[in-house]
């Protein structure tokens, strides 16, 4: 939903790449505001922009992140990943960063993490890297300053979930 509650995204597809639709949260006929999409979609806070992810491959990884008008105009490429892929997007409550689940391309499950990109620069940085074994469940902001991570404390989950509040940096 958008931060005022009026519209809301979602993905058409069977598979990547999506056609981004943003529909009236009382029905109504649904626009497209964007295609080739990798995965879902993130309000900024003030409901102006819009983060998601493109593919630079066939494949349909998530690896490019970029930003749009919550009309779908004025796309702005903002960083491009070759380490990783980049899913579950959420903005910063101040909107001054772009946060992502991040797995590595070449093991999903061997390494994960939590990144921020600067909204403007797309810098770069690690939030939150687990141990080694350890897999990450969800994430989500608690404040511009913090997020809280849930995750598995083994591979296997047997060992049991854990919630952790990481503060940013």
């Amino acid at each position: 939903f958008a931060p005022d509650g009026s519209t809301l995204l979602f993905l058409r597809g069977v598979s990547p790449p999506y056609s981004l639709q943003r529909v009236s949260s009382v029905g109504g006929e649904p626009r497209r505001l964007s295609d080739g999409v990798s995965s879902s979609a993130a309000w900024s806070p003030d409901g102006r922009r819009i983060a998601l992810t493109r593919s630079s491959t066939v494949s349909g990884l998530p690896d490019i992140l970029v930003t749009l008008a919550a009309d779908g105009s004025a796309e702005r490429e903002l960083a491009r990943t070759t380490d990783v892929n980049l899913v579950f997007l959420r903005w910063s409550p101040d909107g001054r960063a772009i946060g992502s689940w991040a797995q590595l391309r070449t093991n999903f499950a061997a390494q994960q993490s939590i990144v921020e990109f600067d909204a403007e620069s797309g810098a770069r940085r690690t939030i939150y890297q687990p141990a080694g074994g350890v897999l990450l469940n969800g994430w989500a902001w608690t404040g511009n300053d913090s997020i809280l991570v849930s995750e598995s404390v083994t591979q296997s989950g047997r060992g049991g979930s854990r919630l952790l509040r990481i503060e940013r940096r």
